[in-house]
């Protein structure tokens, strides 16, 4: 096999970017949103799956209506189809979920790895709610993600999970904890390897969430207070928590807050006898098993 030299592929990569001035290289015209984003077939079916079997279905056709992308993301596709680089993206806080959106519905795994690798840069405590949250949309959303990028995905979003779990007392007192959906709270406090000294902690962070919007949390307060690991709280928790007015109004807590004042008062042989439900964890979390 030949091997091309780089100085052949600069001045190949040269000699494209001379031709998009005289536009005869363009050959396409991907309509989104209401705008042309002009490009070549045979340099954006190198990097998108989806536009290449787009072009093969219709060989004549010049223009093409594009659904779920971005124009502004499509416009640095299209950069980066005449660099064969994806550097030229530019990737930010504002259009990360439309460069990882687009980039899945284009088929473009390359752009799928810049988004991602920008996230791992970038994870933050500021930012890891806001990609949990984007991951987490996409991830579970209704359109089927291609099997290796739903594992890239899975793994970047493990990534910030994890830095979430290791730093989840400083998380949990940002803003973006307290506007985060209840299911992602809930899937947070329910991990095990949360680096926190004590279960206090924890349901100090969900009461925190809860006081950021007591109106609209209220109902999901209620089902998130059940995550907690009530026995492991200590007695000053215990009593503070039964002063708070949602807690006397949901019988469910309440029956927790009994057994939890039984389990304590209990030494360790005795504790077996106290039934707090099939699915409830008594396990300590893991910043507690290494004080």
């Amino acid at each position: 096999m030949a091997i091309v030299s780089k100085d052949l592929i600069i001045e190949f990569i040269s000699v494209l970017q001379q031709m998009r001035h005289t536009e005869n290289i363009y050959d396409t015209v991907l309509c989104i949103d209401g705008r042309e984003v002009r490009g070549n077939r045979l340099l954006l079916s190198a990097i998108s799956v989806t536009l290449r079997e787009i072009f093969e279905r219709h060989p004549t056709q010049l223009s093409f209506s594009i659904k779920n992308a971005d124009a502004d993301v499509m416009e640095m596709i299209v950069d980066c189809s005449f660099k064969f680089s994806f550097q030229p993206l530019r990737i930010t806080e504002c259009n990360l979920a439309a460069v990882l959106r687009t980039g899945i519905n284009l088929g473009c795994r390359g752009v799928l790895e810049e988004a991602c690798r920008y996230i791992e840069k970038n994870t933050k405590l500021h930012t890891c709610m806001k990609y949990q949250q984007i991951l987490w949309q996409l991830i579970n959303d209704d359109a089927c993600l291609a099997p290796a990028d739903a594992s890239l995905l899975g793994v970047v979003l493990k990534y910030v999970i994890f830095f979430i779990s290791k730093n989840f007392p400083a998380v949990s007192a940002t803003d973006s904890f307290k506007v985060a959906s209840a299911p992602e709270v809930a899937s947070i406090i329910s991990i095990d390897d949360l680096n926190v000294c004590s279960e206090d902690l924890v349901l100090a962070a969900v009461r925190g969430w809860y006081c950021a919007d007591p109106v609209a949390h209220h109902e999901e307060y209620l089902q998130l207070l059940q995550r907690v690991r009530w026995p492991l709280l200590s007695r000053d928790s215990l009593e503070n928590a039964s002063n708070d007015e949602a807690i006397w109004l949901c019988p469910e807590i309440q029956e927790l807050m009994r057994k939890s004042f039984q389990y304590q008062l209990r030494d360790a042989d005795n504790r077996g006898s106290i039934n707090f439900g099939q699915n409830f964890y008594l396990m300590p979390r893991r910043g507690m098993l290494h004080r």
